[in-house]
């Protein structure tokens, strides 16, 4: 990584880059690989916060219109990718020995619905567009203006980045209300997820990044799998109240012909079970990030992010005096 290059080329070099791994996984989709799709939407991911990120320094088509269809992209595939990781969060909880007999039926019950859900999805429309995406991309590339004699370099393009990015991450953070606050930590999440896509490519380079790398993967996974709680709750809320509804109406049918009540609504307590184990499980994963992220231990990650900041500030060469 050439950090004294000018912006523009460095950001190309690597939105190229990430282009081509984004091309690479998108053409194993559809080839009965269990991985595939994840694969691709981390590819995409990438690539369009590089886009984001370094939007000032490249093609303006780039930093903008490509970036909003690579995110409809993203937006279409997040139900698949949200069936992958319930159905294997459901299937650790229902591995315990340890669960009543009615929360143990809401999680099969759940569960039975994803997995009926996720086989009747296939490839998302906007998945398959990608080719032209790519195609348009790599044009843009290669082609599009940029204008490098007076851009800083990619040294000091980080260097700012990593103090905006950080002190949004920073304020994010401090506004997390609880375990209920799912925008908030959905949006330091993704925060997270930004400053370690910026510092991965300079962790050879910088004394410091691996272990702030580590450390933000760490808080990503930790608002990561609240966030799928939070996903996961939503779906059990809707099941419990179309259980609910699926049974008053049976219930008004009875009446009508006559009948005694003789069916209970089971399947809605089993459902409100299951949901009380799903919220117990963001309650310990809330206490997991607080103890991991308390004041103290932010500070010092932080420091060490400005720390990084620093170093890549002080490769930026003087300007050479004027005769």
């Amino acid at each position: 990584m050439e950090l004294l290059k000018p912006a523009p080329l460095a950001a190309r070099h690597i939105s190229l880059s990430l282009l081509q791994q984004a091309d690479l996984a998108f053409g194993r989709l559809g080839q009965a690989d269990p991985e595939a799709l994840h694969d691709f939407r981390v590819a995409v991911r990438r690539l369009r916060s590089c886009l984001r990120a370094y939007r000032p320094y490249l093609a303006k088509p780039l930093g903008g219109k490509l970036r909003k269809r690579l995110g409809a992209l993203m937006e279409a595939t997040n139900l698949s990718r949200d069936d992958e990781v319930h159905l294997l969060w459901l299937d650790q909880a229902l591995a315990r020995a340890r669960l009543a007999q009615a929360a143990r039926l809401g999680l099969e019950t759940i569960r039975a619905q994803i997995a009926q859900a996720q086989q009747a999805s296939g490839i998302p429309q906007e998945v398959a567009e990608f080719a032209d995406l790519s195609a348009e991309a790599h044009r843009q590339l290669l082609q599009g203006a940029f204008a490098v004699s007076s851009a800083p370099s990619f040294a000091a393009a980080n260097a700012a980045l990593l103090e905006s990015e950080g002190e949004l991450l920073r304020q994010e953070l401090s506004e997390i209300a609880g375990a209920d606050d799912e925008e908030t930590a959905h949006r330091a999440r993704l925060s997270a997820k930004r400053l370690r896509y910026l510092l991965e490519p300079l962790r050879s380079e910088l004394n410091g990044a691996k272990a702030a790398i580590k450390q933000l993967r760490s808080l990503q996974d930790a608002l990561g799998e609240l966030h799928d709680l939070h996903t996961l709750e939503a779906r059990l809320v809707s099941a419990i109240e179309q259980a609910a509804q699926s049974w008053a109406r049976s219930l008004v049918a009875s009446l009508y012909q006559g009948n005694p009540p003789r069916s209970r609504p089971e399947a809605c307590y089993a459902l409100a079970a299951a949901l009380q184990v799903v919220r117990k499980a963001q309650a310990r994963r809330y206490q997991t990030f607080t103890r991991a992220w308390h004041e103290t231990a932010a500070a010092g990650f932080f420091a060490r992010l400005q720390q990084l900041a620093q170093q890549l500030s002080a490769l930026e060469p003087a300007p050479t005096p004027t005769q």
